[in-house]
């Protein structure tokens, strides 16, 4: 017997090696970079943007991302590609590309998201035309189709703010919410009604359940069954999502076990269900879903009952308020009394494991979000029961009719609270803590909840030994934190040159003060997206002041964007020497958010805490002479902090330069060069190299944009001796100062 369990663990773990190898291959070698792809078979629509759709597509037996873009210099036709369907054969002329990293300090890691749901990479195209259909598979389209009749049903019977909210509740489809509800949930830290997990199914099940008779064996026997159909479909219905599946594999090994009278510890159809979604997609493991899913229901395993035991003595305790069984108010206020501890106790139970993973993961946490859980659970709970009745009973019209009238009230009334808690919610922002620190908060918090456990290991002499030693451990934790969290706020001084591809972006802090130079890309929201993290990661709230060496949108695109919500207290520039749509554009979004916008001159200097910023070029009165005006009048900035010189040349060319040279400025010896218009050929003459003594020299470029850096200007940096960082190669490149 012990031999045949031996063979069978030998046998399943070469299995799952076998799965590995197979995943590892298909994710990351299988496909080429820029592959022609040109028919794919559609799966279901998955976002719809103001320049964009993108489809969850089958393309040579695997799931890739199409992304169809509107035409250039056309405005976008969302209505001419929203109407295809599952197992539809689109013909296209798309590009398969495979995300990578830009390794920039906090980057969300798309490739892996992608990975996590079984996602290969992405298509982009410009057109996709219907050519026909593929026989796919029968029982998903039927269900796709019948969530088309639900998404349709209730779309046309609430309008478009309830719509998107109750499809997106219902199975997880966020394709119609509108931003500023999904804006609230989060931060009210009620985004989970948003995500499909055991919420859901249980809804369901309550459902189902009160249809059958529990103690009649044979409606048992059919219930069991109906659930676990119902269960299998709900999951497709909901896209197969990691937090669904756990909690629909969790459900139905409960269900049997309970059919069979087995007990069965919650621990153990937890770990089942997470083997079998680990043998279905491995990378499934770096999933934030299936990692925030998992954790919130090993928390409510773990500590709900002490934590619920605790609140509710010292509720009592507090309330003064005891049951009385023969005074129907008493009653009635002691329940309501029971279901708040509840609400809080479940609330308290998943945040004890699920907060540092969120601080780790998001930066961030609401105060406020217990209030609005409170104060929203009613609400959303009567939404739920209903939503779940409209999928079986949207298609009886009387009865249809009064289930969609009770749920627009009852989802206006959650939109409007959830607007209202909004404006009182309170969120703080944690700079990323180590992953050592969050291991050891988990080390921690298991060893006090079984702490009692574990004293009995211990011989009754070594008790007050083991536990002084963890009382040591604990405070060298504490303090360990303390000081790491001091590190990053207050001491810590450096530069980072950032990857954002095609474009220029530099943040100094030293002695806590913020100053950018440049922020933009040829990419649409790189800039902003890489800054962001960057700054939630490190707790930093604002920006002393900004330098822009010119309008370029690769130096500046970061101030375009609609929904940038960084505070900046000073932008310093150089009116441009010819007309530029983006300075009016800058200049009227620093007069609209108070921001000081400073015109600077040649030999202007900033100070800033034994940071000295000067201005080296050009003059604000003569412009450098050049074919290329804008990049030869970019300003070039000096930036000398702690006996360390920093130079940054813009997009500057030779005949700026030459300029510099003319004007017999003493540099000194330059720490970091910033090579001038991304390494081209226009800039970094031999002349100009010779006269610096340069030991680095940042290339922030993307080869296949413009060709930049060019190979005479790489090799000139060689032949001086200079140490090259290409952000391309190297990513974000940090030096401590």
């Amino acid at each position: 017997m012990k031999n045949k369990k031996i063979i069978f663990l030998v046998i399943a773990i070469i299995l799952f090696i076998a799965r590995v190898l197979y995943f590892v291959y298909t994710f990351n070698f299988k496909y080429s970079e820029e592959e022609v792809v040109k028919e794919v078979m559609v799966i279901e629509l998955k976002k719809l943007t103001e320049d964009k759709v993108t489809y969850l597509v089958r393309y040579d037996k695997n799931n890739f991302l199409l992304n169809i873009y509107g035409s250039v210099g056309k405005e976008f036709d969302e209505n001419k590609y929203t109407s295809f369907n599952y197992a539809d054969k689109l013909k296209i002329n798309g590009k398969l590309t495979i995300p990578k990293l830009l390794h920039n300090p906090n980057e969300f890691n798309y490739k892996r998201y992608l990975y996590s749901n079984k996602i290969v990479g992405v298509i982009n195209t410009y057109r996709a035309e219907k050519i026909g259909e593929k026989y796919g598979n029968i029982l998903l389209k039927c269900i796709y189709n019948y969530r088309d009749l639900v998404k349709e049903k209730i779309t046309s019977s609430l309008s478009n703010d309830k719509a998107g909210l109750l499809i997106s509740m219902i199975y997880g489809d966020t394709t119609y919410l509108e931003e500023d509800i999904d804006e609230n949930l989060n931060i009210n830290g009620m985004s989970h009604v948003t995500a499909v997990s055991g919420a859901n199914i249980s809804y369901i099940l309550l459902v189902i359940s009160s249809l059958f008779d529990e103690k009649n064996k044979k409606e048992s026997k059919i219930r069991l069954c109906f659930s676990i159909i119902i269960i299998l479909l709900f999951c497709a219905l909901a896209s197969f999502s990691a937090s669904v599946l756990r909690a629909g594999i969790m459900n139905i090994v409960i269900l049997v076990f309970k059919y069979y009278n087995v007990k069965i510890k919650k621990y153990f159809a937890l770990l089942f269900s997470a083997l079998i979604l680990v043998i279905y997609n491995p990378y499934i493991i770096f999933n934030i879903s299936f990692i925030l899913s998992y954790l919130a229901v090993l928390s409510i395993i773990t500590f709900f009952s002490e934590i619920n035991s605790f609140l509710d003595v010292k509720l009592k305790k507090v309330l003064k308020y005891n049951y009385v069984e023969n005074n129907k108010f008493k009653v009635t206020v002691y329940n309501i009394i029971n279901c708040i501890n509840k609400i809080l106790s479940m609330y308290i139970s998943v945040q004890v494991f699920v907060l540092p993973v969120q601080i780790y993961y998001f930066n961030e946490f609401s105060l406020t979000s217990f209030l609005a859980n409170i104060i929203l659970y009613p609400v959303v709970s009567i939404v739920f029961f209903l939503g779940f009745l409209i999928l079986f009973l949207m298609f009886i019209p009387f009865v249809s009719n009064i289930l969609f009238n009770a749920l627009s009230l009852m989802i206006s009334m959650q939109i409007k609270l959830s607007a209202l808690c909004t404006h009182f919610a309170v969120k703080v922002n944690i700079p990323k803590p180590a992953f050592v620190i969050v291991v050891f908060y988990f080390i921690f918090l298991i060893a006090y909840r079984y702490r009692k456990k574990a004293i009995l290991y211990f011989k009754r002499k070594h008790v007050r030994k083991v536990k002084l030693l963890l009382r040591i451990f604990l405070s060298i934790y504490i303090f360990f934190v303390a000081l790491y969290y001091i590190n990053i706020l207050y001491l810590e001084n450096y530069v980072y040159y950032f990857n954002v591809e095609q474009g220029n972006m530099a943040f100094i802090r030293y002695n806590r003060k913020n100053i950018l130079i440049d922020c933009g890309s040829t990419t649409k929201n790189l800039a902003k997206n890489v800054l962001t993290s960057f700054l939630k990661q490190k707790g930093i709230r604002k920006i002393d002041i900004c330098f822009l060496t010119h309008f370029h949108d690769d130096h500046v695109n970061l101030l375009l964007s609609d929904d940038f919500d960084i505070t900046v207290e000073k932008i310093v520039y150089q009116e441009p020497k010819v007309a530029n749509e983006n300075y009016d554009k800058i200049k009227n979004f620093a007069k609209i958010n108070n921001i000081a916008f400073v015109n600077s001159d040649i030999d202007d200097s900033y100070k800033y805490k034994d940071i000295n910023i000067k201005i080296l070029a050009p003059n604000i009165n003569e412009e450098i002479i050049d074919e290329d005006i804008e990049n030869a009048n970019s300003q070039v900035i000096l930036v000398k902090v702690n006996g360390i010189n920093m130079l940054f040349m813009g997009d500057a060319t030779c005949k700026t330069e030459s300029y510099l040279l003319k004007r017999n400025i003493n540099l000194e010896k330059i720490k970091i060069l910033q090579v001038g218009h991304h390494g081209s050929i226009t800039s970094t003459s031999q002349e100009f190299l010779d006269s610096l003594n340069i030991e680095n020299a940042i290339i922030s470029s993307k080869k296949k944009v413009y060709g930049h850096p060019s190979k005479e200007v790489v090799d000139r940096l060689k032949n001086k001796g200079i140490k090259i960082y290409i952000t391309e190669n190297d990513g974000a490149i940090k030096f401590n100062i």
